[in-house]
């Protein structure tokens, strides 16, 4: 530490004079015209003392003070003269003088040196005399000190004021060297030390000597703030300045940041070092209250600590507000600690005395001595709670408010704990607002903590009525916390609070809702959190709505008990004409989703979105409520029916319902009440189209949830788990087995319905088929999916078909007869395309119908996604059909090739047609270079003599690519797809060392790459303008293309855009950032292959141009093309060497 005295002087002027040369010999010190300026105030002070002295206090008068005055003025003359001629900025901050003083260190060197020279033999008398004078001050002060009762004393002003000041400028002369051993800072860093004996031992110091022990505790608590410069006693005793005190102690840092200090550090010594800190203090509040020392006047512990814990709470320092605030917060928490015990004690003690005055013959000694522990307990409370409330209106309500955020917290953390120790003080409104105002805080983990806090106090009953104000004052901020706040564990604390208040009723029907809606959130870990919540109101609406049916026992008649063994009735499958308890649970949750979904805010990243996103990003065709589903069943099972249960309602025909009465029930109930019961309950459980289908999906989630927690329920077992996975696993397919095939029965008229029968199947075990012998089963299982595959043109349905096939390919039991089917169902598709376009003779000329266009574009859709699958696709596309079933005889592939002359027709409606037609020319390439490698030989590259890659593909994919006239989305299909075939040929064929016999047609040469760009240009500048984002005119020619053909269309989608909700701008402006990176990862992978000929960098130079304005995706993929031309440019060096080696 420096060794920088405080300003404040006394007589001793010795000191004062080895103060300022200590000051000039530091490296930052102040200009030498300030240090002049304190010198004389130093000397103006001093002759004002030895005034008072002469006047008041002759004792203290000796011939070292007045000598060492009388040096000073005149040393003051002297650096006034040197300093006028050192040039200075006058009015520096300290650290621009820090900064000067390092350029001016040598000039200050040499100056000082003739200063030291100038005073050495005026030093050594001075010592002599300050010695002398150091000793008779000692044994006045020690004479003194038997009967000084402390700084409240009564003395003369005079010889006060001197004494201070002596001491003060005694510890200034002194701080350099001041020894920092303190045994509680060594103990509370040691993990091995009892602290309860640290605090019992101090407390016994400061019975025999508080100043002592108080100087000990203070420098405990300024090394804890990382601070070397300690306090005396002289500065305990007098605490009227302990403010100034930690200024100057402050100003002795010179403006240094302490940002490593115990209580933050991460050093392993300081490891305990915050619980210590805090165990200590506690030890020693509850030893000091044990010993009587807490409730005297006289000693005046707490008042002592409180003042120095004050300056220090309000410092500019971090680390002082840090440490001093975490004391001060530990000692009000173990007030209120002690302060619950006496109230505890008190109740204890009074019914003694009541009982003790109830009795006759009690002595009144024993009344007269609990009268007096009362009347003792009451002066304590009385104490306690004055101290309390003094150090709440010091510290907490200044600090509460900090600018640091962990300060703020622990202050919120420790309200709340006094909170629920000592009610009857803080459990009123001018302590709960305080939790209210923190609400609102900047900090997430301010907001959390006193979430958690308030969270306490509501699922605590005894709160519960004072609650309900603050209640209505905050709950709007409680929901906006939980829907909308930023980070997600606020909004995970707030749904846990938010349901504690539903349990007492203080939530409006509406604030319900609206948390309730979270379970559509796009974040999983709040959609968890809020499955508590929302079962709870639904299992409500549920009893509810049985309770109206009427008498409960005619009730109990019709519906079958949650948890009944008789199998009969609880299962429908049995025949039993009965509904069960769960049902109305599930149709309440039906009912509330499909509220919410209606209600839903049309916001990115909501409900609405989730599946729709995700469908667009990764091709899921999960629904929203089975996403809910899945965390309904997996956070609350044991609340929830099984998923058996929710698929027997789903099959369960309410209009059947019968009444059925026990045998043996003496009731005779009245006809016509039955038949009321039996009418409500029909109109209670009915469902709705929409409403069935919300049903499937939650019994999809529920599966979906079964199957993971059967993964996970064991975790941590090592020995039974996979046996107890596999039973469980068998479990769910069994059931599974049996439902699905019933589902489809019922539910395959509608799409919606049947693609979540598909997903059923596509969650079976399969390998049980074979275990079951019941393959046949499932053939007649996957020839319905076939067959929903085939009526319906949805995208949906399509795509989890797929996954269907994918998955049985998965399983050797069932793959052949799959394969064959899926042959079968190919050649269904083909035949029925051929009889669509059997009427045209010329299919690159001849109008199309819409009709025909729209039922061919159907069809090649469903082509388009069996050939990605299915093996042998290229064989189909190659077989000529027979005469029975087409007038043509070209094959299939022969007949698309023609089709995709149609792209220059400019006709909208046949878009998709031709589309769908590249991306099957597309799959046959690859599947025909699949073969090739498999085979060894490219000869048979293109088995169709019409089909030529070099003639057939990429000519007719060129001239879509290079057309103007052609759709923009359409070019950018076939430009995709024509680099995917290159890049087949020139990688996959190559690596395996095949010939081809193409070569010159496998690249992607000069005449493309302005089609190219101009692909990109267009997709990049469509997704700027949705964007919003700003793109830079290049100066330099581009390969791209002039034309504005695409520009009428790109104006109408802008203006298009315009129109629509904010979810569907956001839908828009990921669908093109998705289709500009994929032209562009095309773009570079042709580029890294080989494929595309990128000279003299113009493409690569181009697709990075606006690298950093287009989204971490985009850069992310063009990052590849960074790492190529390192490499190039490391082979260049390194063939450069090599030469320069050579020569």
């Amino acid at each position: 530490m420096p060794a920088r005295t405080r300003q404040r002087v006394g007589p001793r002027v010795v000191a004062q004079k080895k103060d300022a040369e200590s000051i000039n010999n530091e490296a930052d010190m102040d200009d030498v015209t300030s240090v002049s300026s304190d010198l004389s105030s130093i000397a103006e002070e001093s002759l004002v003392e030895l005034e008072d002295i002469v006047n008041g206090d002759e004792e203290e008068l000796t011939l070292g003070a007045m000598i060492s005055s009388a040096r000073a003025i005149n040393k003051n003359k002297d650096l006034d003269k040197k300093a006028s001629s050192r040039k200075r900025i006058r009015n520096a901050t300290l650290e621009e003088v820090v900064d000067e003083s390092d350029r001016d260190q040598d000039q200050d060197e040499e100056i000082e040196d003739d200063e030291d020279d100038e005073d050495d033999e005026d030093d050594e008398d001075e010592i002599v005399v300050e010695d002398k004078d150091d000793e008779d001050y000692a044994d006045s002060s020690q004479k003194r000190s038997k009967n000084r009762p402390s700084s409240t004393s009564s003395q003369t002003p005079a010889s006060q004021k001197g004494r201070r000041k002596r001491a003060r400028i005694e510890s200034s002369k002194n701080v350099s060297n001041r020894d920092t051993d303190n045994v509680i800072f060594d103990a509370v860093k040691d993990t091995g030390v009892s602290l309860d004996s640290i605090a019992t031992d101090w407390i016994q110091r400061y019975e025999s000597n508080s100043t002592t022990a108080l100087q000990e505790i203070v420098n405990f608590i300024l090394l804890s703030s990382g601070c070397d410069s300690l306090v005396t006693g002289y500065d305990i005793e007098d605490q009227d300045s302990a403010a100034k005190t930690i200024e100057q102690i402050q100003v002795n840092l010179n403006g240094t940041v302490i940002n490593d200090f115990p209580l933050v550090s991460k050093k392993a010594e300081f490891k305990k070092f915050k619980p210590n800190l805090t165990e200590f203090v506690q030890q020693l509040i509850e030893r000091s209250a044990e010993r009587g020392i807490l409730y005297d006047d006289d000693e005046a512990l707490l008042e002592s600590l409180q003042v120095w814990i004050a300056a220090m709470s309000s410092s500019a320092l971090r680390s002082f507000r840090l440490t001093a605030t975490t004391i001060a917060l530990t000692i009000m928490t173990t007030l209120t600690q002690v302060a619950a015990d006496i109230a505890k004690a008190t109740g204890r003690t009074t019914k003694m005395l009541n009982t003790a005055k109830e009795r006759s013959r009690t002595a009144k000694e024993k009344i007269k001595s609990l009268e007096s522990t009362l009347e003792d307990y009451a002066n304590k409370t009385e104490n306690l709670e004055a101290t309390i409330r003094d150090i709440f209106d010091t510290i907490f309500i200044h600090r509460y408010r900090d600018i640091d955020h962990k300060i703020r917290t622990e202050c919120i953390k420790e309200l709340g704990k006094w909170m629920l120790t000592l009610p009857d003080l803080f459990f009123e409104g001018q302590y709960l607002r305080y939790m209210g105002w923190i609400l609102s805080d900047a900090n997430a983990s301010t907001r959390h903590e006193v979430i958690r806090s308030l969270t306490k106090l509501y699922k605590d009953n005894y709160f519960v009525g004072g609650l309900r104000h603050f209640t209505e004052r905050f709950r709007p901020r409680l929901i906006e916390m939980a829907t909308r706040d930023v980070d997600t564990g606020v909004r995970i604390a707030t749904i846990d609070l938010l349901s504690a208040i539903r349990d007492l009723g203080f939530l409006e029907l509406e604030d319900v809702k609206t948390v309730s809606n979270l379970i559509f959130d796009s974040n999983s870990r709040v959609r968890k959190a809020v499955s508590g919540f929302f079962i709870s109101s639904a299992l409500e609406i549920a009893s509810d709505r049985i309770a109206k049916l009427g008498d409960g026992s005619i009730v109990q008649n019709h519906i079958a008990r949650a948890d009944s063994d008789n199998d009969e009735e609880q299962s429908s499958l049995t025949g039993a004409q009965m509904a069960r308890q769960n049902w109305f649970t599930l149709k309440s949750i039906v009912e509330n989703l499909e509220s919410f979904d209606k209600s839903s805010s049309s916001v990115i990243g909501n409900p609405l979105s989730i599946s729709r996103l995700e469908s667009l990003i990764s091709g899921t065709t999960e629904s929203r409520f089975s996403i809910a589903g899945q965390e309904l069943w997996e956070t609350s099972s044991a609340l929830l029916p099984s998923f058996v249960e929710v698929f027997d309602y789903a099959l369960f025909d309410v209009l059947s319902l019968d009444a059925h009465v026990p045998e043996g029930d003496d009731h005779n109930h009245d006809i016509g009440d039955n038949n009321e019961i039996i009418k409500s309950i029909q109109k209670d459980l009915s469902l709705t189209t929409e409403q069935e289908q919300i049903l499937l999906d939650l019994g999809v989630g529920a599966v979906q949830a079964t199957l993971l927690l059967t993964e996970t329920s064991h975790r941590g077992k090592k020995t039974r788990a996979a046996t107890e996975i596999e039973q469980d696993r068998k479990h769910v397919a069994t059931e599974l087995i049996q439902l699905v095939p019933r589902l489809l029965k019922k539910f395959s008229a509608d799409a919606d319905t049947a693609v979540d029968v598909i997903r059923l199947h596509n969650l079976i075990d399969l390998d049980m088929y074979q275990r079951l012998r019941q393959q046949i089963a499932h053939e007649e299982l996957f020839d319905g999916i076939c067959k929903l595959f085939q009526s319906f043109d949805d995208s949906i349905l399509a795509r989890e078909f797929i996954k269907a096939v994918l998955h049985t390919q998965s399983c050797e039991y069932v793959s052949d007869s799959v394969d064959s089917r899926l042959k079968e169902l190919q050649d269904q598709i083909v035949t029925q395309f051929r009889q669509v376009i059997e009427p045209y003779t010329d299919l690159a000329l001849d109008e199309f119908s819409e009709e025909s266009v729209n039922e061919a574009t159907k069809l090649l859709a469903k082509l388009a996604e069996l050939f990605a699958v299915v093996n042998g696709a290229s064989e189909t596309l190659e077989q000529i059909p027979r005469k029975s079933l087409s007038s043509s005889s070209a094959s299939l592939i022969s007949t698309l090739l023609v089709i995709l002359e149609r792209a220059d027709s400019g006709i909208k409606s046949e878009v998709n047609l031709v589309k769908h037609a590249v991306v099957i020319v597309r799959l046959y390439v690859l599947w025909k270079v699949t073969q090739a490698i498999e085979s060894k030989t490219a000869a048979n590259l293109m088995g169709n003599s019409d089909a030529t890659f070099d003639h057939g593909v990429v000519s007719n994919l060129r001239r879509i690519v290079t057309s103007t006239g052609a759709n923009l989305d359409l070019r950018r299909t076939a430009a995709s797809s024509l680099i995917d075939c290159l890049v087949g040929v020139n990688v996959l064929i190559k690596a395996e060392n095949i010939p081809v016999p193409e070569v010159e047609t496998t690249v992607v040469g000069h005449d493309l790459q302005a089609a190219l760009l101009d692909i990109f240009g267009k997709l990049e500048k469509s997704y700027a303008n949705i964007a919003e984002i700003g793109l830079e005119l290049s100066v330099e020619h581009d390969l791209e293309n002039e034309s504005d053909n695409d520009d009428d269309e790109e104006d109408e989608q802008d203006e298009a855009q315009d129109d629509v909700s904010e979810e569907t701008k956001e839908f828009l402006k990921m669908e093109k950032e998705i289709k500009l990176c994929e032209i562009t990862g095309k773009i570079v992978i042709g580029i890294l292959s080989g494929s595309i000929i990128n000279n003299d960098n113009i493409v690569a130079s181009r697709i990075t141009r606006h690298a950093k304005r287009l989204g971490a995706s985009f850069e992310r993929i063009v990052s590849e093309l960074d790492q190529l031309q390192s490499s190039k440019t490391n082979r260049s060096s390194n063939k450069l060497a090599k030469t320069s080696n050579k020569n």
